[in-house]
């Protein structure tokens, strides 16, 4: 079995770098990314080599896939990117958690 957890910061810092990712389907879990444009997913041994080998073989597919990779971690995987949604959702749930205040606090009236 594999197991795998938490945030995906190896591959979001290897992305940013420009560094190829080949990863499993369970290892990139959460992030935004897709086979084939901006990361390499092969979930079978023998297809995670074969990809892992076309970096080497193939110098346009890892270009294309590793400056995709890196304007994906600049759009949405920076610090402020990141602060500012978690900032959208607090406020979220700061506004649902005040309206169900006030409606029952009508209510009671």
């Amino acid at each position: 079995h594999r197991i795998a957890s938490g945030v995906r910061f190896k591959i979001l810092e290897a992305m940013a770098m420009k560094l190829p990712v080949v990863s499993t389907s369970i290892g990139c879990e959460g992030l935004e990314v897709t086979d084939g444009e901006n990361i390499l997913i092969a979930d079978r041994p023998e297809t995670f080599a074969r990809k892992v080998v076309s970096l080497f073989e193939k110098e346009s597919i890892r270009i294309n896939l590793t400056e995709k990779a890196s304007a994906l971690v600049k759009e949405k995987y920076t610090w402020q990117n990141v602060g500012q949604r978690l900032n959208w959702i607090y406020e979220n749930f700061l506004r649902g958690v005040n309206g169900k205040n006030n409606k029952s606090n009508d209510q009671e009236e």
